[in-house]
């Protein structure tokens, strides 16, 4: 008769207690005190980057804008949140090293959240942002989200979905709110940053001297030949950029639709909508 096999060792194994205090650093705190130290010594060499930072509304034109950007300069397409393409898109720390080693520009559907504005600040970033009116981008957030299983920052359907007349509402629901809150809190960013905003009519009317505007905000002297010339190249297919006429939203949406809107615009009754053509 086989004796049994022998009992399993046991084993204490001491860990350190989990630390909760809020006073310890975070690895946000150490990066904030790295890139301080690297654009110290970046501008004591004369190598301190240029960088611009588009924040947006979803529908807005920005791929369109930060393409044209990109192309009249030469920088670099960058992410600051290379994870968060369904999603708010706040500012990841761990892509900023790479963002300091080179000229960039970025486009993001971000709030000014307490830790982006202060990331903004910290790196030197005077940020453009692209809106557009409100009605007209619930309309193409709708077509956008059209597929399905689609989704967007704010809007997420559910992959069987087919009503069009659902997905509107979900649009305007979801939405709405969405963008409000991004305007207002990128309006009251303006105590901390230079903030330029852009809407998507100003760049669809005129955008080589809306580029023009952005480039003398951010401090730099790009020639309108330039700004035309990466106009000139962009494809259609490149940027999902349809020029929408503005007015759009308010002719195709139904009245109750609109009054939803408005509705949901009407609990902000101290700010000033009408940059995103909802009534103040």
């Amino acid at each position: 008769m086989s004796s049994p096999p022998p009992a399993a060792p046991v084993v204490s194994i001491e860990r350190p207690p989990c630390s909760l205090d809020p006073a310890e650093p975070s690895a946000a705190d150490f990066i904030h005190t790295a890139v301080r130290s690297i654009r110290r010594l970046a501008r004591t060499r004369g190598r301190d980057h240029p960088h611009i930072v588009i924040a947006c509304f979803p529908k807005s034109g920005s791929t369109f804008l930060a393409t044209t950007l990109a192309r009249a300069t030469g920088f670099r397409p960058y992410l600051l949140n290379p994870i968060g393409h369904d999603t708010e898109r706040d500012i990841r720390p761990l892509s900023i090293p790479m963002f300091l080693t080179q000229p960039t520009v970025s486009q993001e559907h971000m709030h000014a959240r307490t830790e982006n504005v202060r990331w903004l600040r910290l790196l030197g970033v005077r940020p453009v942002v692209l809106v557009r009116d409100v009605f007209d981008a619930v309309v193409s957030a709708r077509d956008h989200v059209a597929p399905p299983g689609a989704r967007g920052p704010a809007a997420h359907p559910p992959p069987d979905e087919n009503d069009p007349s659902v997905r509107q509402d979900l649009a305007i629901r979801a939405g709405v709110p969405w963008m409000i809150d991004f305007f207002t809190s990128w309006r009251a960013a303006r105590a901390k940053l230079d903030v330029h905003f852009v809407t998507y009519d100003e760049l669809v009317a005129d955008p080589i001297a809306t580029i023009e505007r952005i480039f003398t905000h951010v401090g730099m002297r790009v020639p309108a030949t330039q700004i035309s010339d990466a106009l000139a190249s962009i494809r259609p297919s490149e940027v999902r950029f349809n020029r929408g006429r503005g007015g759009r939203g308010r002719l195709e949406l139904t009245p109750a639709e609109i009054r939803l809107v408005e509705d949901i615009a009407g609990t902000e009754r101290d700010a000033d909508l009408s940059m995103i053509g909802l009534p103040s």
